[in-house]
């Protein structure tokens, strides 16, 4: 979908289209695990030799479950948490 705002609406359209496309959805996938939109593309046996965990995400997603989230990074220092919760400050 491209805004009807857009200031080149081919262009914005083209590039919709590629991003969804096959084969730029295939390169992302097996290049960063970008999940894949194309549920083909879950089977392409490249894919899962790139990301053997999408298997299971395409199973799970099938059932319409996902993977559980777990936070992978430290809690940040206090004085972090205190600036970035919060109403944000006015410039003056």
């Amino acid at each position: 979908m491209v805004s009807k705002y857009s200031r080149n609406p081919e262009a914005a359209t083209w590039l919709v289209r590629y991003l969804a496309g096959r084969e730029e959805q295939k390169q992302r996938t097996i290049a960063a695990s970008y999940n894949p939109t194309i549920e083909a593309l879950y089977q392409d046996p490249e894919v899962p030799a790139a990301s053997p965990f999408m298997g299971r995400l395409h199973k799970d997603l099938a059932r319409g479950q996902g993977l559980a989230a777990t936070r992978t990074e430290p809690e940040p220092p206090p004085l972090v948490s205190l600036r970035t919760n919060g109403p944000p400050r006015r410039r003056r």
